[in-house]
């Protein structure tokens, strides 16, 4: 299961598992580990870049920002395949999370 959603320092993009080993269920995945297109790694690298300068002042446009993120995480679910489960997990007005919608 990959889940895209905003983190300062990461790429926005994790692999979760539902029968974790250990004491995490999930980890940050590299955007060179999934060979991505060069064009979708740049908006993963602009959409962290804006909720690294946003987020702390709150600035962020959370409604214009989920929209984007839920954007790459169908055009990441495109890329991988119909195989694999892609989720998006957005931020709250509250600077909570949302609860994870799953993306066609």
């Amino acid at each position: 299961m990959i889940r895209v959603m905003a983190e300062y320092g990461s790429s926005g993009i994790w692999a979760f598992t539902k029968s974790p080993s250990g004491l995490f269920r999930y980890g940050m995945i590299e955007h060179s580990q999934l060979n991505m297109p060069s064009k979708l790694e740049e908006r993963f690298e602009q959409w962290i870049h804006e909720y690294e300068e946003k987020n702390l002042n709150n600035t962020l446009n959370t409604d214009r920002f989920n929209a984007e993120g839920l954007q790459l995480a169908r055009l990441l679910k495109i890329f991988l395949g119909p195989s694999q489960y892609v989720e998006y997990q957005g931020e709250s007005k509250n600077g909570g999370l949302l609860k994870s919608v799953m993306s066609d």
